[in-house]
């Protein structure tokens, strides 16, 4: 079948805007390792209560699948931060997701794959709490996407998460 096919990887690095180690999985073309052109990449944001393995070979990938020999796709870890560089947190933490997700997963993205590294080879896509990542990364930084996409996105919920982990807003009432 096309999943068994598909080459995903999984990658760690050690992430400075977070403070930790990460990982993010990857999808590359069959032919890559047999070619020596440049793909461009698809960023695939999860959803709350998901991590870096959500677009699995089970869910989500099937309907990409049929771009996969075009194009390079990643699926960062973003934990449940709602894809905003937080103002702080409980545990002392550093919670710079923003800044995680389009400096430094896309920056060792293009420093470690064939990529198209430029605005043109890039599009930015999520599911819930990823597709209101993708339409507030994609809008913030237009000279890095090409494209835009969300399904489901929890517009309205993620704006006032946001505000809150930014600092903006007063913590909800429990």
């Amino acid at each position: 079948s096309m999943a068994q096919s598909l080459d995903l990887r999984t990658v760690e690095f050690e992430s400075q805007a977070i403070a930790r180690t990460t990982k993010y999985n990857i999808v590359l073309p069959r032919d890559y390792d047999s070619s020596s052109q440049r793909y461009p990449v698809l960023y695939l944001l999860h959803g709350l209560t998901q991590n870096y393995t959500a677009w699995g070979l089970s869910n989500g990938t099937p309907f990409y699948a049929g771009l996969y020999d075009d194009l390079i796709v990643v699926m960062p870890d973003a934990g449940n931060s709602w894809y905003v560089n937080w103002e702080e947190s409980k545990e002392g933490q550093q919670n710079d997701w923003e800044d995680h997700i389009v400096q430094e997963v896309v920056n060792h993205v293009d420093w470690n794959f064939r990529t198209i590294a430029r605005r043109e080879g890039r599009a930015i896509a999520g599911l819930s709490m990823g597709g209101y990542g993708a339409i507030t990364l994609g809008l913030r930084h237009p000279e890095m996407f090409i494209s835009i996409g969300s399904t489901s996105g929890a517009l309205e919920h993620g704006r006032q998460a946001a505000a809150r982990l930014r600092g903006e807003a007063p913590p909800r009432q429990r």
